[in-house]
């Protein structure tokens, strides 16, 4: 679990201190969003290999309903870990060359790489939850009747008094 939430939780920090420094009109990397950058470009790889051969061990593939979840996580996951190391190019660059796209580059990316987190993280927890987990707790649960015991403890159903013919 922390090799898997990891990276999630250094992508979103380095988008959101990006954010932040955007709004304050900083036009350079940040020594606080490099580290998580590098931090979650490496543990994205590792997370996205071993969440690989995790759902191969688990037969995770095999089970028809999740087969089609697994493929959407497993792909957007690569797509993520390949998006962090090019970010991470950007960056190199940015910092010998000071040229401005790669600095937009480096930016706009780690923005991007924190919604698709997003993203990758829900398809996974959809394989693990349930295709409803998310709004699933907003509902209310459906009443179940009302089953009301005798004397006897013996069950009586509509909850009513037993009646007898006579």
């Amino acid at each position: 679990p922390l090799l898997l939430h990891f990276p999630i939780a250094m992508i979103m920090a380095a988008a959101a201190v990006e954010l932040v420094l955007c709004w304050r009109k900083e036009a350079q990397p940040n020594g606080i969003a490099s580290f998580c950058l590098w931090v979650g470009a490496i543990f994205a790889v590792l997370a996205t290999w071993t969440g690989w051969e995790m759902a191969e061990m688990e037969g995770i593939g095999a089970n028809p309903v999740k087969a089609d979840l697994l493929g959407w996580h497993r792909w957007t996951g690569v797509v993520l870990a390949i998006l962090m190391i090019l970010l991470c190019l950007a960056w190199l660059i940015e910092r010998m060359s000071h040229r401005r796209w790669a600095f937009h580059s480096y930016r706009y990316g780690l923005w991007a790489a924190g919604i698709l987190v997003c993203f990758v993280g829900h398809f996974g927890a959809e394989m693990k939850w349930g295709r409803d987990y998310l709004f699933s707790v907003l509902r209310s649960p459906e009443p179940t009747p009302a089953v009301n015991t005798n004397a006897t403890g013996t069950s009586v159903a509509g909850g009513g008094a037993e009646s007898t013919a006579s």
